[in-house]
């Protein structure tokens, strides 16, 4: 993916979701609908970032896919992140331009479901919520179970109908806490699981649903990888040439700003479009993808740089 693949748009609205966490309205410059999208889909907003860098990090669309009039994306603010987040909640104003790819959907509904189990941790109910609206207006049957720390932190809840029988929330202020065992009990043949939050939560019910023997094939997940985050590592290039990846730099942006782009799609370890190749390393591989199998983990010889890192020893590339 080049630069020049992505459009500029200016941020026109901000709104208040729950404590911290905001949503942003981008409209385009010309007055042209923005691209079509399904929900689910996400898109790469770019940021400015610290020491002259830009950051591109993917954020759900959490306006309908309906009103192509403009996009909403629903940001949490992360303190300690690499500080996209803290730009759009502490720097970002209306008027300001963001350049923002089109949108790519990785997380979509499933068509062939005769039901849809929806799980949502914290921020996970961005695409959660999307997915549900849309079994809703096609009139599918559907079931969701979100779980958030103390109201004043969950966000959507005054959009979501709380009386909703298909719908349990579950606070963990109030030690209610997800019960995945109780979720995923009794649930019809040809039920579809879509989980969405943090790491923890993600291989939870995953695991749950295949120790209940769910079929892989029904469970579908997308978590939320602080991508850029970790102990600082070296890597080197055939070349010979080594890079250094900073604490909230992955190894992704350390190949672009060093001048080796590689192609990408979603930057968040869920297409494997970006994977390289590696040479036998000295140290571990930390895989934080969604896209290797175990088998090929195991190899050595692959690695997602936008979300994974590596420790104990230079990283060799194949590249």
């Amino acid at each position: 993916m080049s630069f020049a693949e992505y459009r500029l748009y200016e941020l026109y609205e901000i709104i208040e979701r729950a404590e911290n966490l905001k949503s942003f309205r981008f409209r385009t410059l010309d007055g042209d609908r923005v691209p079509a999208f399904s929900a689910g889909a996400h898109v790469l907003v770019t940021v400015p970032g610290p020491h002259e860098r830009q950051i591109r990090n993917a954020y759900t669309l959490t306006s309908p896919p309906g009103d192509r009039s403009h996009f909403e994306i629903t940001v949490q603010l992360e303190p300690d992140g690499r500080g996209g987040s803290r730009h759009l909640h502490e720097v970002a104003r209306a008027g300001m331009i963001y350049p923002i790819r089109a949108p790519i959907n990785l997380f979509g509904l499933e068509n062939r479901a005769h039901k849809h189990l929806f799980v949502a941790g914290g921020i996970g109910i961005t695409p959660i919520r999307a997915l549900m609206s849309e079994a809703e207006r096609r009139g599918e049957n559907w079931e969701l179970h979100y779980g958030f720390r103390g109201v004043q932190r969950a966000g959507f809840l005054t959009e979501i109908n709380t009386h909703d029988p298909r719908i349990t929330l579950w606070d963990s202020m109030r030690s209610d806490r997800l019960d995945l065992t109780r979720i995923l009990s009794g649930q019809p043949f040809g039920t579809k699981l879509y989980i969405c939050g943090p790491e923890r939560l993600v291989e939870g019910a995953r695991s749950a649903a295949l120790a209940k023997g769910w079929p892989a094939s029904s469970i579908l997940s997308e978590e939320f990888v602080r991508a850029g985050l970790g102990l600082p590592f070296s890597a080197r290039l055939l070349t010979g040439q080594i890079l250094e990846v900073g604490p909230t730099q992955s190894l992704l942006e350390a190949l672009e700003d060093a001048g080796h782009p590689q192609p990408y799609m979603c930057r968040m370890g869920q297409c494997g479009q970006c994977r390289i190749g590696l040479r036998p390393s000295a140290g571990k591989t930390l895989h934080r993808d969604g896209t290797l199998t175990d088998a090929e983990r195991q190899s050595g010889n692959t690695i997602i740089p936008c979300v994974s890192r590596h420790c104990g020893g230079l990283l060799q590339l194949a590249i």
